[in-house]
């Protein structure tokens, strides 16, 4: 749609528009094509995204981000962006954005549904993860970038299969045979995008391995500050830490700790609230 385009420049994918389309917008897509994950696998992918256009007038929007469709209707998709903004409102606002759709229709437009507002962020990074066992795709974002170690927070999560979101849900219609369509792209409306505006940077899509992960623990716990740390493989997709206080009778909790990604590794550092205190890895 429109005249966007993606170049590749200095190992980047940059968007650029130099004669916008001023009614219905722009874009360009770029698929990926190496591999397309699968329905019925867990699997994850990122992406660097620098943001640095300057909307200047109400109207106007640029955005970069990942977008997954369902192969069989394109009018089913799903994305999670980094936008500059002067869409809804005269001020310019720099925040992050997901939404599921369905037939075309984006379930959350012109709402706050899966929205930060205005975070003033113009390098960052996003996720989509999707958990096989649940239909349910999420979306995370990273406020800078993980060049500091990754610092995922949740932004949305959404339900493909009917159910199972916490922001929304829709049913594709997929079957355990189907294999998602991933692409990057950049959008923009009413504007121009000039040359290192926008692009994205450190792509990667991660499938889950069938090894079950190993959950390392290591701690001093002499101090007035009890703590110890956790340590398991970035590849184990789709798993939750839990933390329980007893075993007979127990009760697992989630862990309110966000891991950080260190060299391949999700690492948690987590106080030790009681005498005795459990943890486990739980999919």
């Amino acid at each position: 749609m429109g005249h966007g385009q993606l170049a590749r420049i200095n190992r980047c994918l940059e968007y650029r528009v130099s004669r916008p389309d001023l009614i219905n917008g722009d874009e360009a897509y770029l698929p990926w094509g190496l591999n397309q994950p699968a329905y019925s696998t867990d699997w994850e992918v990122a992406v660097d995204v620098h943001n640095a256009a300057i909307p200047t007038t109400l109207g106007q929007v640029a955005t970069f981000g990942i977008e997954v469709f369902d192969p069989n209707n394109t009018g089913n998709y799903c994305y999670v962006e980094l936008y500059a903004s002067r869409l809804l409102a005269p001020s310019l606002r720099r925040g992050f954005k997901a939404d599921l759709a369905l037939n075309e229709t984006e379930l959350g437009e012109n709402t706050a549904l899966g929205d930060t507002g205005n975070l003033g962020l113009m390098d960052s990074s996003v996720r989509m993860t999707f958990d096989s066992g649940t239909k349910v795709l999420t979306a995370w974002f990273d406020r800078d970038g993980r060049g500091n170690g990754d610092q995922w927070e949740r932004l949305a999560s959404f339900g493909v299969a009917g159910g199972g979101g916490s922001t929304t849900n829709a049913n594709w219609g997929m079957t355990e045979s189907d294999a998602f369509n991933l692409t990057l792209y950049g959008y923009s409306l009413g504007m121009s995008v000039g040359n290192g505006q926008i692009y994205g940077d450190n792509f990667f899509v991660q499938t889950a391995g069938t090894d079950r992960p190993t959950l390392s623990v290591s701690g001093d716990n002499s101090g007035v500050t009890r703590s110890v740390q956790l340590r398991w493989p970035a590849s184990a997709i789709g798993y939750q830490l839990e933390t329980s206080t007893a075993l007979s009778p127990v009760s697992w909790t989630h862990a309110m700790q966000i891991p950080t990604r260190v060299n391949g590794t999700n690492v948690v550092e987590a106080p030790i609230d009681s005498q005795v205190q459990f943890f486990r890895l739980r999919k």
